[in-house]
Parts: structure tokens; sequence; C-alpha cells
């Protein structure tokens, strides 16, 4: 799923199947906007479900700032009601949906980008 200009909510799954069994390539392709790459809504988190691993989002093009606004930077959506975690290989930064007593599921890759914050509402929404 390709962005273009403008603010877009990138969304790779219908509700229904939350992602089980995709990988999806999320990009944006645009800077100095305001993209939302969906990774959960409603309460209902996507890519999780599936054996780790065998499911998940790949997020391309994430602008962690933009260096001519200070408002204007992309952010990533979470479903509510859930933990989660960051971790990182490489560049990338991989978040998980954290199981808890389970083993940790990775719903997403953010590609070529280091130094994200669960709590920073500049980078993490939930819905």
């Amino acid at each position: 799923l390709i962005g273009g200009t403008g603010n877009d909510f990138l969304v790779g799954v219908s509700h229904a199947d939350a992602g089980k069994g995709d990988i999806d390539y999320l990009t944006s392709s645009s800077y100095g906007d305001r993209d939302t790459f969906v990774l959960g809504r409603s309460g209902r988190v996507y890519y999780d479900g599936g054996a780790t691993g065998s499911d998940y989002a790949v997020i391309q093009d994430f602008d962690l700032k933009n260096f001519a606004s200070e408002t204007d930077f992309d952010r990533i959506q979470l479903a509510k009601g859930h933990n989660y975690k960051l971790g990182s290989v490489g560049k990338d930064t991989y978040i998980y949906k954290d199981n808890l007593f389970s083993s940790d599921e990775l719903i997403g890759i953010v590609k070529n980008v280091q130094g994200l914050n669960l709590a920073d509402s500049n980078q993490f929404v939930y819905s």
C-alpha cells in the first residue's frame, strides 16, 4: 500500500481478518505531511494471531521528524488496551504485542528508524 502527498491513513488489512497470515508493506512515499500507519483500532490489534513472525506490517518511509515543520510527521496507530514492546534489529525498530505470559507477537517493523517511544504521542496514537 503506497500513500501519496497529503495526510494518509495507511491500513493494510480489513477489520474482519486483522491481517492474519499477511505480510503487508505500508509506504508513505511522501515527506512533509502527517501519515498514520494503522496497526490496530477499536481495541483490536492487527497482525496478531498467527505463528510468531507469520504476519506483520513493514512500515517504509516513516518520518520520525520533519525538519521543515514541528507538527508534520508520521505516526503509528495501535489498539488501546494492550501492552506493546519495541526492539531493534540493525537500523529497524520492531513493534511487538506484549503477551505477558507467552511469546510476544511481532506486529510491525519500522524500516530505517530508531529512537521510537511508545509513550510519545507524536509517534504513537492509540484507538
